[in-house]
């Protein structure tokens, strides 16, 4: 919008994304990446325009912004993971029955492959 010179509408797009999303941004990851480009465009239309209080503001607002770091771990590998555990622990069978037996028992842990497997000696 900036680019097209409708200058207003470009600042007042970005004040809107930032009212929306600064006070979710530590509850989404994926807040704090957009809020730091929005920010910096921000910062530099406020440059551009020689408005330096509310450059000052966007600043000071984005040291405030931290992006956290994690794993992004879909359910289908965590969900493959569990079954190359039953079946590694159990065998294929083990996929039936560990279900069966948490319906009609106390669900058990699954070990970790250290816990019943030796080390390889070579």
């Amino acid at each position: 919008m900036w680019a097209k010179g409708y200058k207003k509408n470009a600042i007042l797009w970005g004040e809107e994304v930032i009212e929306d999303i600064y006070f979710q941004r530590n509850t989404y990851l994926k807040a704090s990446p957009i809020l730091i480009n929005v920010f910096k465009n921000l910062i530099i239309m406020y440059d551009k325009s020689k408005d330096i209080r509310a450059k000052n503001r966007c600043q000071d607002l984005l040291l405030d912004v931290t992006v956290f770091e994690a794993e992004n771990k879909s359910w289908y590998d965590g969900f493959i993971n569990r079954v190359c555990k039953i079946v590694y622990n159990r065998g294929p069978l083990g996929v039936i029955e560990k279900p069966l037996l948490e319906r009609f028992g106390a669900p058990r842990r699954l070990p970790e492959l250290e816990e019943f497997e030796d080390e390889d000696v070579e």
